[in-house]
């Protein structure tokens, strides 16, 4: 049996992170060669600000809840002859709800300029559009969205989605 500990896995990682990955928050994968037994971990936290109100697509007993999530970072920019300059860079997220209490939740209380805790995975996908051309597609699927604090009192033109 292929034994973990000589291949240093417990030497590089605290066995923290080895108990918090046994909880149910990663993926099993046994390879029929050597009966090693493989963890990984795609878990994503955003807090940030919503774009738009969240829409369901699809129909029957599936649908989704859609909405695009705002996070930004502040960082410096050092001038020569001025004094350093504060920018700020926003990234744009696609939120899928696809739990069903959850996503009625969001659904009805998930509002624009919404500021909300979102926790999920990371989830990459490809499809080809009318003209037959490949468009690559990332999401975050939601497990858990939390709302943090009031509607903020902005204008339309101070949070605007481009996507």
């Amino acid at each position: 049996m292929f034994d973990v500990k000589k291949r240093g896995f417990f030497r590089l990682y605290s066995g923290t992170l080895c108990r918090y990955l046994g909880r149910g928050y990663s993926t099993t994968v046994k390879t029929v060669e050597t009966g090693v037994v493989e963890r990984s971990l795609n878990k994503v936290t955003l807090l940030g600000r919503v774009g738009r109100d969240a829409e369901l697509r699809g129909q029957g007993a599936n649908p989704v809840a859609l909405f695009p999530l705002a996070t930004s970072e502040t960082f410096r920019v050092k001038r020569d002859s001025e004094e350093d300059e504060l920018k700020q860079r926003t990234s744009w997220h696609r939120i899928n709800v696809f739990k069903p209490g959850l996503r009625d939740s969001v659904f009805t209380y998930c509002k624009k300029g919404s500021r909300v805790l979102v926790t999920g995975r990371i989830n990459y996908s490809e499809y080809f559009n009318d003209s037959d051309q490949k468009i690559m597609s990332t999401n975050i699927i939601a497990d858990d969205v939390i709302f943090v604090g009031s509607e903020p009192k902005l204008s339309d033109s101070d949070l605007q989605y481009e996507g």
